[in-house]
């Protein structure tokens, strides 16, 4: 779910707005035809502490894109309940979005770490590039998973940003997105994701 040195996302609570920003382009990632350019076009806007996976998805160009997957009918907000919310100390509900076209639902505890989970119904997990990351393959049930730390371009580390990738079949993808706020600690921004990673696994098709 076109890089910036700092991206700055705005977004307005109450009247007023919340400026949240990361050392260097914070954005879903983006897919090229071969898995492995820079890609373009899907801008993470979400209302999360400074959230962002650093990976994007090329746009659907089309409000039938993934008609046929197994994501078609999913509500991503659906993936994590409140009860399992709870255990991640997280008591709002989960907010719908979507960027370019695909639809997500975002969580934050405000001042602490944000979460996205988003579907990629016509895009498989090897549709992204991890900005010469490196993946490593982790359990979460079912699917196959894939988590990427710091999915930052450029070479900065600990910026407490982790994805983790569930796929859901070769042209289908689930990513979950955690945040720290203030950029730091993403070991733990990782414990937190391959947490929701597991919640979600066990409602997908």
């Amino acid at each position: 779910m076109g890089f910036d040195e700092i991206t700055v996302m705005k977004r307005r609570t109450n009247g007023r707005p919340i400026v949240a920003a990361i050392g260097m382009a914070a954005l879903l990632l983006v897919s090229s035809c071969g898995g492995t350019g820079s890609g373009s076009g899907r801008t993470n806007t979400t209302t999360n502490e400074a959230t962002s996976s650093g990976a994007t998805t090329s746009p659907n160009t089309s409000e039938s894109a993934g008609t046929g997957s197994p994501l078609a009918d999913l509500d991503p907000c659906q993936l994590m309940t409140a009860s399992e919310a709870t255990e991640l100390g997280i008591s709002d509900p989960g907010k719908p979005g979507s960027t370019a076209g695909s639809p997500e639902c975002n969580w934050r505890v405000s001042g602490q770490f944000g979460v996205v989970i988003s579907l990629s119904p016509d895009k498989g997990v090897d549709s992204f590039n991890y900005h010469g990351k490196t993946p490593s393959s982790i359990n979460v049930g079912k699917h196959p998973a894939t988590k990427v730390e710091d999915s930052l371009q450029g070479t900065r580390v600990n910026t407490g940003l982790c994805n983790v990738f569930i796929a859901v079949s070769d042209s289908s993808a689930v990513q979950v997105i955690v945040t720290n706020s203030g950029a730091t600690d993403t070991a733990l921004a990782c414990e937190r994701a391959e947490t929701v990673a597991e919640f979600a696994d066990a409602k997908l098709p």
